[in-house]
């Protein structure tokens, strides 16, 4: 499924559909938590360590 494959057997007419978004609403998901996460630590080694003034 994850690589695109939505033909789902004994599946309705709608079940590729809801498929495919819940796909593109989980990686959303995942990014999403990646960009914060990325900001948060980066805010954090700022906090401890400081600038830099070379």
């Amino acid at each position: 499924m994850a690589a695109g494959n939505l033909a789902l057997p004994d599946a309705g007419a709608g079940a590729a559909s809801i498929a495919r978004q819940a796909l593109v609403r989980g990686v959303d998901g995942v990014m999403l938590y990646g960009g914060l996460c990325a900001w948060a630590f980066a805010g954090a080694s700022w906090l401890v360590l400081g600038r830099n003034g070379r």
